[in-house]
């Protein structure tokens, strides 16, 4: 190991130089403490032996200063002094010194105290080896995070592209949504479109769980239920070249069959889907789990959809049931997840149906856009802080 011997004796340091040669330590030596400082700021010294007393710089100011230094390196630091005073000893340690030798020095000592010394300067390389291998870990989970969140954040980009456009028209209907992901991703989607001259599809629907899984499979379903012939949507009508529109119960069933829970995921998703018929002014619809759907009619009259069913996936044989009704000019029809019942409050109190459905009684007269917008508004005011645990999605259709 190499140690700076200062002081400002030759005698000493010499005898010294001598002593710690003969125990293999490489020595440096200074007259002072600023001879000291000069030296360590330049050399990779972690070890000194300093007298207290000196000309220009003595030993207590020379560990005074190394503390205060940026040197990049813990220095451990012994003071060889004629003061054996309990006050003395107090002053040396609180301006930085690690260890005393009182002078004239016994060579057992001295070696002990120089061993304990390179004991903690050991420590202290180990600690720095495993900050830095800690830094360097630290620093490569922050770019996976970054590069996670990165792809996260493309993967919300195309969930969104599946969405309906801002400026989305659908003729014959006044449509609106909110739609506010608990993460990046969500597990819930919806859509609407165009059937055929008269009838208009539309479906939301809410993966069970959250993150990644549950917007792969939310991805998936957005892809298969387009109004594409050969999907769930349409079927080809056997022995001729046209398409039929399938039920909405129909639907449900085959989704329900083609994608059954696996038991390494059990995932499963609730949906409600629809088709109204402008034509016979008539709303068809299935819900598969899903939470009722509330339509309020022109006049104000309430009526909940779907009040029982099972998810998609649980059961293959699930027979999925039908609702009809009369779809007029100023009629309502609200689908949403679950997770705007459920919203807590910061005192745990949901948020619930009963309240979100007086909501959207009371206000009735206004246009739809300003219903959705103030219902969002409402739950995030409920809601009391940032960001919801759940995703909360809700899709309003008026009839014109």
């Amino acid at each position: 190991m190499r140690i700076l011997v200062v002081d400002d004796d030759p005698d000493i340091q010499r005898l010294l130089a001598r002593i710690l040669h003969s125990w293999e330590h490489e020595v440096v030596t200074a007259n002072n403490g600023q001879e000291a400082l000069a030296i360590l700021e330049q050399t990779p010294i972690r070890f000194v032996i300093s007298d207290w007393m000196m000309p220009e710089m003595d030993g207590l100011e020379l560990c005074h200063r190394i503390r205060n230094s940026d040197l990049g390196r813990y220095i451990y630091l012994i003071l060889l002094t004629a003061r054996d005073a309990k006050n003395d000893l107090i002053h040396g340690m609180e301006a930085g010194a690690d260890d005393f030798v009182v002078n004239p020095f016994n060579r057992g000592e001295l070696k002990v105290r120089i061993r304990a010394g390179e004991r903690i300067l050991a420590l202290e390389q180990n600690l720095e080896a495993q900050n830095a291998r800690l830094q360097q870990a630290n620093e490569q989970v922050r770019q996976a995070y970054e590069c996670i969140n990165r792809d996260l954040e493309a993967g919300a980009e195309i969930q969104r592209s599946l969405l309906p456009p801002p400026d989305f028209k659908l003729p014959g209907f006044n449509v609106s949504w909110s739609f506010s992901p608990s993460a990046l991703v969500a597990g819930d989607i919806f859509n609407l479109f165009q059937l055929d001259e008269q009838q208009v599809g539309f479906y939301l629907l809410d993966v069970a769980g959250h993150g990644v899984p549950s917007a792969m499979l939310s991805v998936t379903l957005s892809r298969i239920l387009s109004p594409i012939p050969d999907s769930p949507l349409k079927y080809r009508i056997p022995g001729s070249p046209n398409y039929a529109i399938a039920t909405p119960a129909n639907v449900l069933k085959e989704l329900n069959q083609r994608f059954p829970v696996q038991d390494d995921t059990m995932q499963y998703f609730t949906m409600v889907y629809g088709i109204v018929n402008r034509a016979t002014q008539t709303l068809t619809l299935s819900p598969g789990g899903h939470p009722p759907s509330i339509f309020v009619s022109a006049k104000g009259k309430l009526t909940l959809l779907g009040l029982s069913s099972m998810p998609i996936g649980l059961w293959p044989e699930t027979e999925f049931e039908t609702e009809h009704i009369r779809f007029c000019s100023g009629d309502r029809l609200y689908l949403y997840s679950d997770g705007i019942p459920d919203c807590f409050s910061p005192d745990m109190e949901p948020y619930s149906q009963d309240r979100m459905v007086s909501r959207l009684v009371e206000w009735r007269k206004k246009p739809l856009e300003e219903v959705t917008g103030a219902l969002e508004q409402d739950l995030r005011k409920w809601r009391g802080r940032d960001g919801f645990s759940d995703d909360l999605t809700l899709l309003a259709l008026e009839m014109i």
